[in-house]
């Protein structure tokens, strides 16, 4: 679960899955630059453009941390505005390497609450091209909360 703090993402909460190979690239509490990791880059794309591409320049330093040398913020904004249209993002070597991400942004019912909730794996366990069945997985357990008394009262 990942929370929007200004230019970057944060993480509140994080699960390991039962694989034997398992993918662990954020601890909670770590930050990310927005648009780096699938739940990034879903909150991301709930931007407008002008401000998902101002945030883009204020990350421009920390983005050189990640694959692509800092180089990658046009690419960033490109899937950003494909998530946009698809209603969940894929983030593949953003973070790291090998890694194979999906997000799906939290959409608030009133307010400017920014959340996003991803499923991160090795790319050999999981395909690219799964994206929208993992998608439509998260996308359900997020009706499903927030359809629950308890969800209700967020």
């Amino acid at each position: 679960l990942m929370a929007r703090s200004d230019c970057e993402a944060v993480c509140l909460l994080c699960e390991q899955g039962t694989m034997r190979i398992r993918a662990m690239p954020i601890e909670v509490g770590q930050r990310l630059p927005l648009g780096i990791g699938a739940g990034s880059l879903a909150i991301l794309a709930t931007l407008g453009e002008d401000e998902a591409a101002a945030t883009m320049a204020a990350n421009a330093a920390r983005l050189r941390q990640f694959p692509g040398d800092g180089e990658q913020a046009a690419a960033i904004l490109q899937r950003a505005a494909q998530a946009r249209e698809q209603g969940h993002a894929v983030s593949s070597g953003s973070v790291a390497d090998g890694l194979v991400g999906v997000g799906v942004p939290v959409l608030p019912r009133r307010g400017l609450l920014q959340l996003a909730i991803s499923v991160s794996a090795v790319a050999q366990v999981i395909d690219p091209g799964e994206a929208r069945q993992i998608a439509g997985i998260i996308e359900a357990g997020i009706r499903k909360r927030l359809a629950s008394p308890q969800g209700r009262a967020a």
